[in-house]
């Protein structure tokens, strides 16, 4: 009788031995975290503007500029802004101006560089001139790198619309240093194969 008893003790034990050996059920590890972008997407810049067009129809322009850039969650913005320049026209003058409203994405490729991605609508005008006037719009994309070093930021990319003004692919730099703690100067140049503009200004982040 002890022996089948000791025999079944022997069996319970082995079985409790070997559901405790049993391997964890397996779990995928988390995903990793998007890398967070160091630049602040929320801006208001104002400045000036000076182009010059290689156009017989156009001499040069000067004027002004306001945008403004407000991002609601990480790695998105909304944005929107204008220009008004006072261009010179056969011996006068006429205005012409600028808007435009669009959507961005970006994503950081490093701790202080950004692949950024804009696009929407861009219209301008022609206006108050001898000839008449002239209206137009269109989409518009802005495919661009951002980068910050300290105090320190530069925008680099292109700029696409199917304007009459324009109707090209322009290249554009900007460069931003800061001068208080979240306010920068602004300078820049932009050029297509229609005209170069240049522009400074000031810009606060908030």
């Amino acid at each position: 009788m002890i022996k089948p008893i000791l025999a079944l003790s022997s069996l319970m034990m082995t079985g409790s031995l070997m559901a405790g050996t049993a391997p964890a059920p397996y779990t995928a590890p988390a995903p990793a975290p998007a890398p967070v972008s160091l630049l602040n997407y929320n801006t208001i810049e104002i400045g000036w503007v000076h182009s010059e067009w290689d156009t017989s129809l156009l001499d040069s322009s000067d004027g002004a500029s306001a945008s403004i850039s407000y991002s609601p969650v990480q790695h998105f913005y909304l944005t929107a802004g204008g220009a008004w320049e006072s261009v010179d026209v056969a011996e006068e003058s006429a205005d012409l101006w600028r808007a435009n409203a669009g959507l961005g994405g970006y994503v950081s490729i490093g701790g202080n560089v950004d692949f950024v991605a804009e696009a929407g609508a861009v219209f301008y005008g022609f206006d108050n001139a001898r000839s008449g006037s002239e209206d137009d719009a269109s989409a518009y994309a802005r495919p661009h790198f951002r980068g910050r070093w300290g105090g320190f930021e530069a925008q680099v990319g292109a700029v696409w619309s199917n304007l009459d003004i324009t109707n090209e692919w322009a290249g554009f730099a900007r460069f931003y240093v800061a001068v208080m703690e979240n306010v920068d100067l602004s300078a820049g140049i932009s050029a297509g194969s229609e005209e170069y503009t240049i522009n400074a200004g000031v810009r606060f982040r908030y």
